[in-house]
């Protein structure tokens, strides 16, 4: 699942309507221990983009290992806000060692997520609506990329196991305040369909 810092993508995995029979995961959070046992004391801002690599890939392993009996939703960003501008949150080789079956796009409008993160998304910080309409179409293409390439390229069966895999849908789900609730249901029943 992912989305613009702030479209409310830990909000929705923490409501009631999540199913019980998915897990969320913030892909940051697993990131994050991976950096205390294996870069200590450094950040993901101050990682050179090989170390960042290994972080990611670490992180995407132990997800899948740990969760591997339940249907799981990794909640992170395809392009993170930086001050060099915004920058991919996650690289192809994370989603080759995840077996991806859909990816959710959370939106929100642009006025909307402003004021839900004055701090990192405020004309202060640089980014007009413009520029966020900007993300959210990067977002939107990257993650049409990521659903396409691991359509045409994994269907068939998967070695390890013998399953039959068929690629990879793309979903979007509006987070606006005035629907949150309904936002709420559409994600709970959607991966409750994924997982049966």
């Amino acid at each position: 699942m992912t989305g613009l810092p702030g479209s409310g993508k830990t909000t929705l995995v923490k409501s009631p309507h999540f199913p019980q029979s998915a897990v969320a995961v913030t892909f940051a959070d697993v990131m994050s221990d991976v950096l205390r046992h294996q870069f200590h004391g450094k950040t993901l801002e101050n990682l050179w983009p090989h170390e960042r690599a290994v972080v990611q890939l670490e992180a995407a392993k132990r997800m899948v290992h740990k969760e591997s009996d339940r249907l799981l939703v990794i909640d992170g960003h395809l392009i993170v806000p930086t001050k060099r501008g915004w920058e991919p949150g996650v690289s192809a080789p994370i989603w080759e060692s995840i077996r991806l079956i859909s990816i959710v796009v959370v939106r929100v409008p642009p006025m909307e997520l402003i004021s839900r993160m004055p701090d990192k998304l405020s004309n202060n910080s640089g980014y007009s609506i413009e520029q966020l309409k900007g993300a959210q179409n990067f977002v939107d293409a990257t993650a049409a990329h990521f659903a396409a390439a691991n359509s045409g390229v994994l269907p068939g069966r998967v070695a390890e196991t013998g399953e039959w895999w068929h690629g990879c849908a793309l979903k979007e789900i509006v987070n606006a305040e005035s629907r949150q609730v309904d936002a709420e249901r559409e994600l709970g029943e959607y991966i409750d369909a994924l997982g049966r």
